[in-house]
């Protein structure tokens, strides 16, 4: 599964850099999840929020038995929205 939507990360323990996660607008964050979760091989593994300065980064870390290894993605909002988004 290679992806510029996704880091696939293979070796265990696993290290990104926030700044190496790719960013995606809400839309596709939350389409790709679905689309991933459809196969049975996958799975959420995470899914929490980093607050940066000025916005929050929430993180989706999905793992794939099939290749055994973790899909890792994100969106990001503006501290200043009036309206989080969330699954």
């Amino acid at each position: 599964m290679g992806n510029e939507r996704y880091i696939e990360l293979k070796h265990q323990p696993a290290k990104v850099k926030l700044k190496e996660i790719p960013v995606l607008d809400y839309v596709t964050f939350s389409e790709l999840i679905t689309e991933l979760l459809k196969e049975d091989a996958n799975h959420c593994l995470n899914y929490f929020v980093v607050p940066l300065p000025e916005k929050y980064m929430f993180i989706c870390c999905i793992g794939c038995d099939d290749s055994k290894s973790i899909l890792v993605f994100s969106h990001e909002q503006d501290k200043t929205a009036s309206l989080v988004y969330n699954l």
